[in-house]
């Protein structure tokens, strides 16, 4: 039928659009992922803190001093090269394996005999190579240094100072950033451990005491007591308070008072004369406290007291 076949197509290039938006949805989708992914890895925050720290020589040099951008970035590049060999063989090498170890006049070797190799390597090229290509837009005591000889270059103080700060500077910031974040999650983790001590203090009331409420409970049930309707109104009111009212990290001194009475009822209610208790307090200001945090002596004095005898 011709409007059969009309509704087809039509059906068929709507289901094309529909593919075809969707299929460009889910690879925008996995392109976001797999970027967020990359941007998150180590390789990808290490890379970008190079193509940083090469941007700012770049930016902050003045091409007085320089032929042209192929010398900027061969003099920016010989700078950067002992400053990546620094960082990464004192961050993963000399730090894990002798600071961290507690071997300090090794690291302290170790360290200086790679800067005063790095420093050696990078006067050699920049007398050989740079003096010689670049002699012509050197300023005159620009000139006057480059006429110096290498050992005259490696007993002047000032340049080894100056370079060794260079080489270390980068080290220095990944270092920095690298203890920022283990304390961060040294902070975490304390935060963590503070939750699961507070979820466990929440939960700490003692199943024994349950157990032996709620026989109390049903014995009273079975005598008809009329203190049962009491012991259920004090459980109630004490499972309210731990499962709902003290979720906060403090919580109204009064609250605490009010669910260690209700405690100490229910204790009443269970040892009789056996047991005299007297709970004496005095609130004069409105005071917060951790949750639950008395009741734990509470239960002890009878758990170790009362049960004792």
């Amino acid at each position: 039928h011709p409007l059969k076949t009309v509704f087809c197509q039509r059906y068929t290039v709507v289901r094309r659009h529909l593919d075809k938006a969707k299929r460009k949805r889910l690879f925008l989708e996995f392109c976001i992922e797999h970027m967020n992914t990359w941007f998150t890895s180590r390789i990808a925050r290490h890379l970008l803190f190079w193509i940083g720290v090469f941007s700012y020589f770049i930016i902050t040099s003045s091409m007085v001093f320089f032929r042209d951008y192929t010398h900027l970035i061969q003099s920016t590049l010989t700078l950067m090269v002992p400053q990546i060999i620094v960082a990464y063989v004192l961050m993963d090498v000399l730090i894990p394996k002798f600071l961290n170890q507690r071997k300090y006049v090794a690291f302290a070797v170790f360290s200086v005999l790679l800067l005063a190799l790095l420093f050696l390597g990078y006067m050699v090229l920049r007398k050989y190579f740079f003096d010689a290509v670049y002699y012509d837009v050197y300023n005159d005591l620009a000139k006057t240094y480059a006429k110096r000889s290498l050992m005259e270059r490696f007993l002047d103080l000032n340049l080894i100072v100056s370079k060794m700060v260079l080489f270390v500077s980068p080290a220095a910031l990944i270092f920095a950033y690298r203890m920022y974040k283990n304390q961060k999650n040294v902070m975490e983790l304390r935060e963590q451990k503070r939750i699961a001590e507070h979820s466990a203090l929440k939960n700490q009331l003692n199943p024994h005491f349950l157990f032996n409420t709620l026989n109390n409970l049903y014995a009273l049930a079975v005598e008809q007591s009329s203190k049962t309707p009491e012991v259920i109104e004090r459980l109630s009111e004490i499972l309210d308070y731990i499962l709902y009212r003290c979720k906060a990290d403090f919580v109204s001194l009064d609250k605490e008072v009010a669910m260690i009475e209700n405690y100490l009822g229910l204790e009443k209610i269970r040892y009789g004369n056996r047991v005299k208790i007297v709970f004496e307090h005095s609130v004069d200001k409105p005071v917060k406290i951790a949750p639950l945090l008395l009741l734990t002596f509470i239960e002890n004095a009878f758990k170790h007291g009362a049960s004792q005898e």
